[in-house]
């Protein structure tokens, strides 16, 4: 009997948010979007449980030029 590795997979939060996009959009399963993105479900439903979180922190800036200056002065 073998014991396989199981690979982790670490999504981004671009990915996350792709994943979350795909499953609103109801175009294919959820299985299916899982094998897509090369995770577990389970992985998916929490992407899916925790969506505010993930989908608040990849929100675009309210003014990007200020952002720009910021990133500037770093």
């Amino acid at each position: 009997m073998s014991l396989a590795k199981r690979v982790l997979k670490m999504l981004t939060y671009k990915e996350k948010t792709a994943a979350i996009r795909e499953v609103e959009n109801r175009l294919k399963t959820k299985s299916l979007i899982a094998k897509e993105f090369g995770i577990p479900l389970n992985t998916l439903s929490t992407c899916l449980k925790n969506k505010e979180t993930i989908l608040k922190r990849s929100r675009e800036p309210e003014n990007p030029e200020v952002d720009e200056c910021i990133y500037k002065w770093f």
